[in-house]
């Protein structure tokens, strides 16, 4: 048995000849998000890591970039909590210094969200469909209320927000300024449609076009 790295991972990997393929059984591994929290969870990973990546599941395994950098994956997620605990036990950990670290492991666009998040307590964070339910209840921090609103339309996008009632989504739409919900419903108007949000949808249009 063997393990290695396919040749989009620019890991100083090499092909595998054609006479190896035929004499062996290959098995392409992928992140299982779910998995990968439950591991989390039993080996002590910190609870704002979980947290985000089971609000941003993307995050957890990012494509390898052209440049040598810090991506985000498993492991550097692993060992960017590790060396927050570190730290924290050290009693030397910073705004600063969470910065350092999380840029230092994991891809930046990730790091930079995480970072602004963990200093809003990202661990009061409810379940999206609570924020859905009751929209008063949004963050009132400009990085943790968008997070929230960015995490509720990729689930709009993927199909992933369901059971939910038409009334509820209406209500939760309408009680939101109007440019939170030109935010959420740009390039999503059939997605939305399909939840029953075309009355807020159509108030929101009047609101805006002045009609």
């Amino acid at each position: 048995m063997s393990a290695g790295n396919r040749v989009q991972d620019r890991a100083l990997v090499r092909a595998l000849s054609s006479a190896l393929i035929n004499r062996v059984s290959i098995l392409n591994v992928r992140v299982d998000v779910q998995e990968w929290l439950d591991w989390a969870t039993a080996n002590g990973v910190r609870a704002d890591v979980l947290n985000f990546i089971s609000y941003m599941p993307d995050a957890l395994m990012r494509p390898v970039p052209a440049e040598p950098q810090p991506f985000s994956t498993p492991r550097a997620w692993t060992l960017l909590s590790r060396g927050l605990d570190l730290a924290e036990a050290a009693g030397i950990l910073t705004r600063q210094l969470r910065r350092a670290l999380a840029f230092g492991r994991v891809s930046a666009e990730d790091a930079a969200v995480y970072c602004a998040l963990a200093e809003e307590s990202i661990q009061r964070m409810q379940p999206l469909t609570h924020y859905i339910e009751h929209p008063s209840s949004l963050p009132t921090g400009d990085a943790a209320r968008w997070f929230i609103l960015n995490c509720i339309r990729q689930h709009v996008r993927d199909g992933r927000l369901q059971g939910v009632a038409p009334d509820t989504v209406n209500r939760f739409l309408a009680g939101l300024p109007p440019e939170h919900q030109l935010t959420l419903i740009a390039d999503l108007v059939g997605h939305w449609s399909e939840l029953g949000a075309d009355p807020a949808m159509l108030a929101l249009l009047k609101q805006v076009a002045h009609l």
